[in-house]
């Protein structure tokens, strides 16, 4: 029996709150643990495309002792641009031929479908006759018994790029900051999601929300702990994952994958945080496996906050 990918998409519909530092390093956390990963940049910033491609090649030009990467990335990414290797050919006209867009392999276990700035086009001209494109995409290439997991770096609006992203997933994943504005739009972004892919969608009447997992927190300040603590008990029908990502000035300038730099205490509590991010998000996984017979809203009144066990500090 061949295997199925579970694919998860990181949503958030607001910029700035680390959901592809968190996608990108939780897929190479699950690639180290030998799964094969497969990270979908539906992103037009392509941030992950970037940090990914900048990763493979620190990798291949350390060993010849080159410093130039970046130049080399750039050089990479428009030889990918040029030969239609990026998501942007899903949302070309219906006669395009998509064979040219296959994953790139980055790192052991760990490939990359790449994303493309030119993706912001799509989401001005919102075609919904796309919405299944990535899904048909990833069947039809046998994409989903290849991997062991596959991740989606969701674009930060609410567009045809996110609509195709979620109708191809199993689960979705909230990344979010503590602030004023968290508490409107995780509760926006479950409405959206529920009426225009659950309600809209057969098939998807089981994806399921895996939670709200906070970043670029500071546990020092209290009036974040005070706040943090408000949203959780304002949304009981939500579960906010135990384990939050902290935040670290120096980290966004230094590295995008973690697994890049030499152990550093510095970074110590980034690094145990993903790993403790990362094993609560699978038994978030497993549990939602062993309820798969429920309902979808049966799942969300049944797993809230109080039914996962809390991961020890």
């Amino acid at each position: 029996m061949s295997k199925k990918s579970k694919i998860i998409s990181f949503i958030n519909m607001k910029g700035g709150v680390g959901k592809t530092t968190l996608t990108i390093n939780l897929a190479k956390k699950l690639s180290n643990k030998d799964n094969s990963v497969l990270v979908i940049d539906m992103d037009p910033q392509f941030n992950a495309t970037q940090s990914l491609l900048s990763y493979q090649q620190n990798i291949k030009q350390a060993r010849k002792k080159i410093n130039n990467y970046e130049a080399i990335n750039t050089q990479l990414f428009k030889i990918l641009m040029d030969n239609n290797q990026t998501l942007l050919q899903l949302f070309q006209p219906n006669d395009t031929n998509i064979d040219s867009l296959s994953p790139i392999n980055v790192a052991p276990n760990l490939d990359l479908l790449a994303g493309d700035l030119r993706l912001i086009t799509v989401v001005a001209e919102s075609d919904l006759s796309k919405v299944c494109v990535l899904d048909n995409y990833l069947e039809q290439h046998d994409l989903k018994s290849k991997y062991d997991y596959i991740l989606i770096d969701c674009s930060p609006m609410w567009s045809i790029l996110t609509h195709s992203s979620l109708i191809a997933s199993d689960y979705y994943v909230i990344p979010s900051k503590v602030d004023f504005h968290a508490f409107l739009g995780i509760k926006l972004l479950i409405q959206t999601v529920q009426r225009y892919i659950i309600n809209d969608h057969a098939s998807k009447k089981n994806l399921v929300p895996l939670g709200v997992i906070f970043t670029l927190t500071n546990q020092n300040l209290k009036s974040e702990t005070n706040m943090r603590d408000s949203l959780i008990t304002d949304n009981p029908e939500v579960y906010f994952f135990n384990q939050s990502l902290p935040y670290v000035s120096s980290a966004p300038s230094r590295w995008a994958i973690i697994d890049s730099i030499k152990s550093n205490a510095k970074y110590a509590s980034l690094e145990n945080s993903f790993e403790k991010i990362l094993y609560e998000l699978i038994n978030r996984i497993n549990i939602a496996e062993t309820a798969n017979s429920l309902q979808y809203h049966e799942y969300i009144k049944y797993y809230t906050n109080k039914d996962m066990p809390k991961i020890s500090e």
